[in-house]
């Protein structure tokens, strides 16, 4: 049986993309339309996007991972905020400014510790909607009401 390699020199996966059922999919991972995802992306955000309820006002940062996000949210929120941040630690953005799909659970399983869709869902309008997601993954709405 020949030895696999999971991942380059530089920590990147390199691992072959072979199906639903693969035997390449680690515990904790999982796949939809040969994309691999973590268990703490929500499956129904990324099965059924329309999921989450799109205002006309919504102003989506999608990013990919490592890529700047959060200086891309930064300078998005002193726009939408006439130059004005409204986080007093940056450490904490995550808790203010959600990822939707982003679901991370206690070790019991009983109880969420962060469930970035239901924190979309309660902020106040104007949103600001951070995803990681592919855009084709997310609700075809995005485009359709007016959101930025």
């Amino acid at each position: 049986m020949d030895i696999i390699p999971l991942f380059n020199q530089h920590g990147c996966n390199i691992r072959p993309s072979v199906g639903e059922n693969d035997s390449y999919t680690l515990p904790g991972e999982w796949r939809h339309m040969d994309r691999l995802y973590s268990d703490c992306i929500r499956r129904d955000v990324v099965e059924n996007p329309e999921i989450l309820q799109v205002r006309s006002d919504d102003c989506f940062v999608v990013t990919y991972p490592k890529s700047g996000t959060m200086w891309t949210l930064e300078m998005t929120q002193l726009v939408m905020n006439d130059g004005v941040t409204t986080i007093p630690d940056p450490t904490a953005q995550h808790h203010i400014l959600p990822f939707m799909e982003f679901k991370v659970d206690k070790k019991s399983r009983d109880s969420t510790l962060y469930d970035g869709l239901s924190m979309t869902e309660k902020m106040k309008s104007p949103r600001l909607v951070m995803s990681h997601l592919p855009v084709g993954k997310l609700t075809k709405d995005l485009f359709t009401k007016g959101c930025k």
